[in-house]
């Protein structure tokens, strides 16, 4: 398991500024096709510019699978996850989220808005963050209730 401190944060926007430079020479072409999908499950689409956003993210928080093969994998498996907790009925309330996100950013020993601040600096849009949180809160409850109950 990966861990979120803020030496992962800080080493993680010096490879991110690399990145928006290699970004920022391909950004015209690749702009027209951002929103198309590069992936589909179910009836859901992924697009290229959540496969940017999450392999961002990753990156940021040091996390390991930032290559695009294993960032589309993982989103494929939130999709998978997100059928799954609907299906169950399980939801995350808006305390929930706020509170998977006060906790994942005191991992790197910074408040919400400190961690908000460094997404938005690295191009990570708040909804990348909330997406994983939520994903990852309601699929650790269901794993909980149904092993655990």
């Amino acid at each position: 398991m990966w861990e979120v401190t803020k030496q992962t944060v800080r080493a993680g926007m010096r490879g991110t500024a690399a990145l928006a430079l290699a970004l920022v020479i391909g950004q015209s072409a690749a702009a027209q096709n951002l929103f198309a999908p590069v992936a589909r499950v179910n009836d859901e689409a992924i697009t290229g510019y959540e496969v940017q956003q999450r392999q961002r993210f990753m990156q940021l928080i040091g996390a390991p699978g930032t290559d695009t093969n294993s960032v589309i994998d993982s989103l494929i498996e939130d999709r998978l996850r997100g059928q799954i907790l609907e299906q169950a009925g399980l939801e995350v309330t808006p305390d929930g989220i706020r509170a998977g996100m006060t906790e994942f950013a005191g991992r790197a020993d910074l408040t919400t808005d400190e961690f908000l601040k460094v997404l938005g600096q690295a191009q990570i849009s708040e909804e990348t963050f909330r997406d994983f949180i939520v994903i990852s809160a309601a699929w650790r409850d269901l794993i909980r209730a149904r092993y655990n109950g």
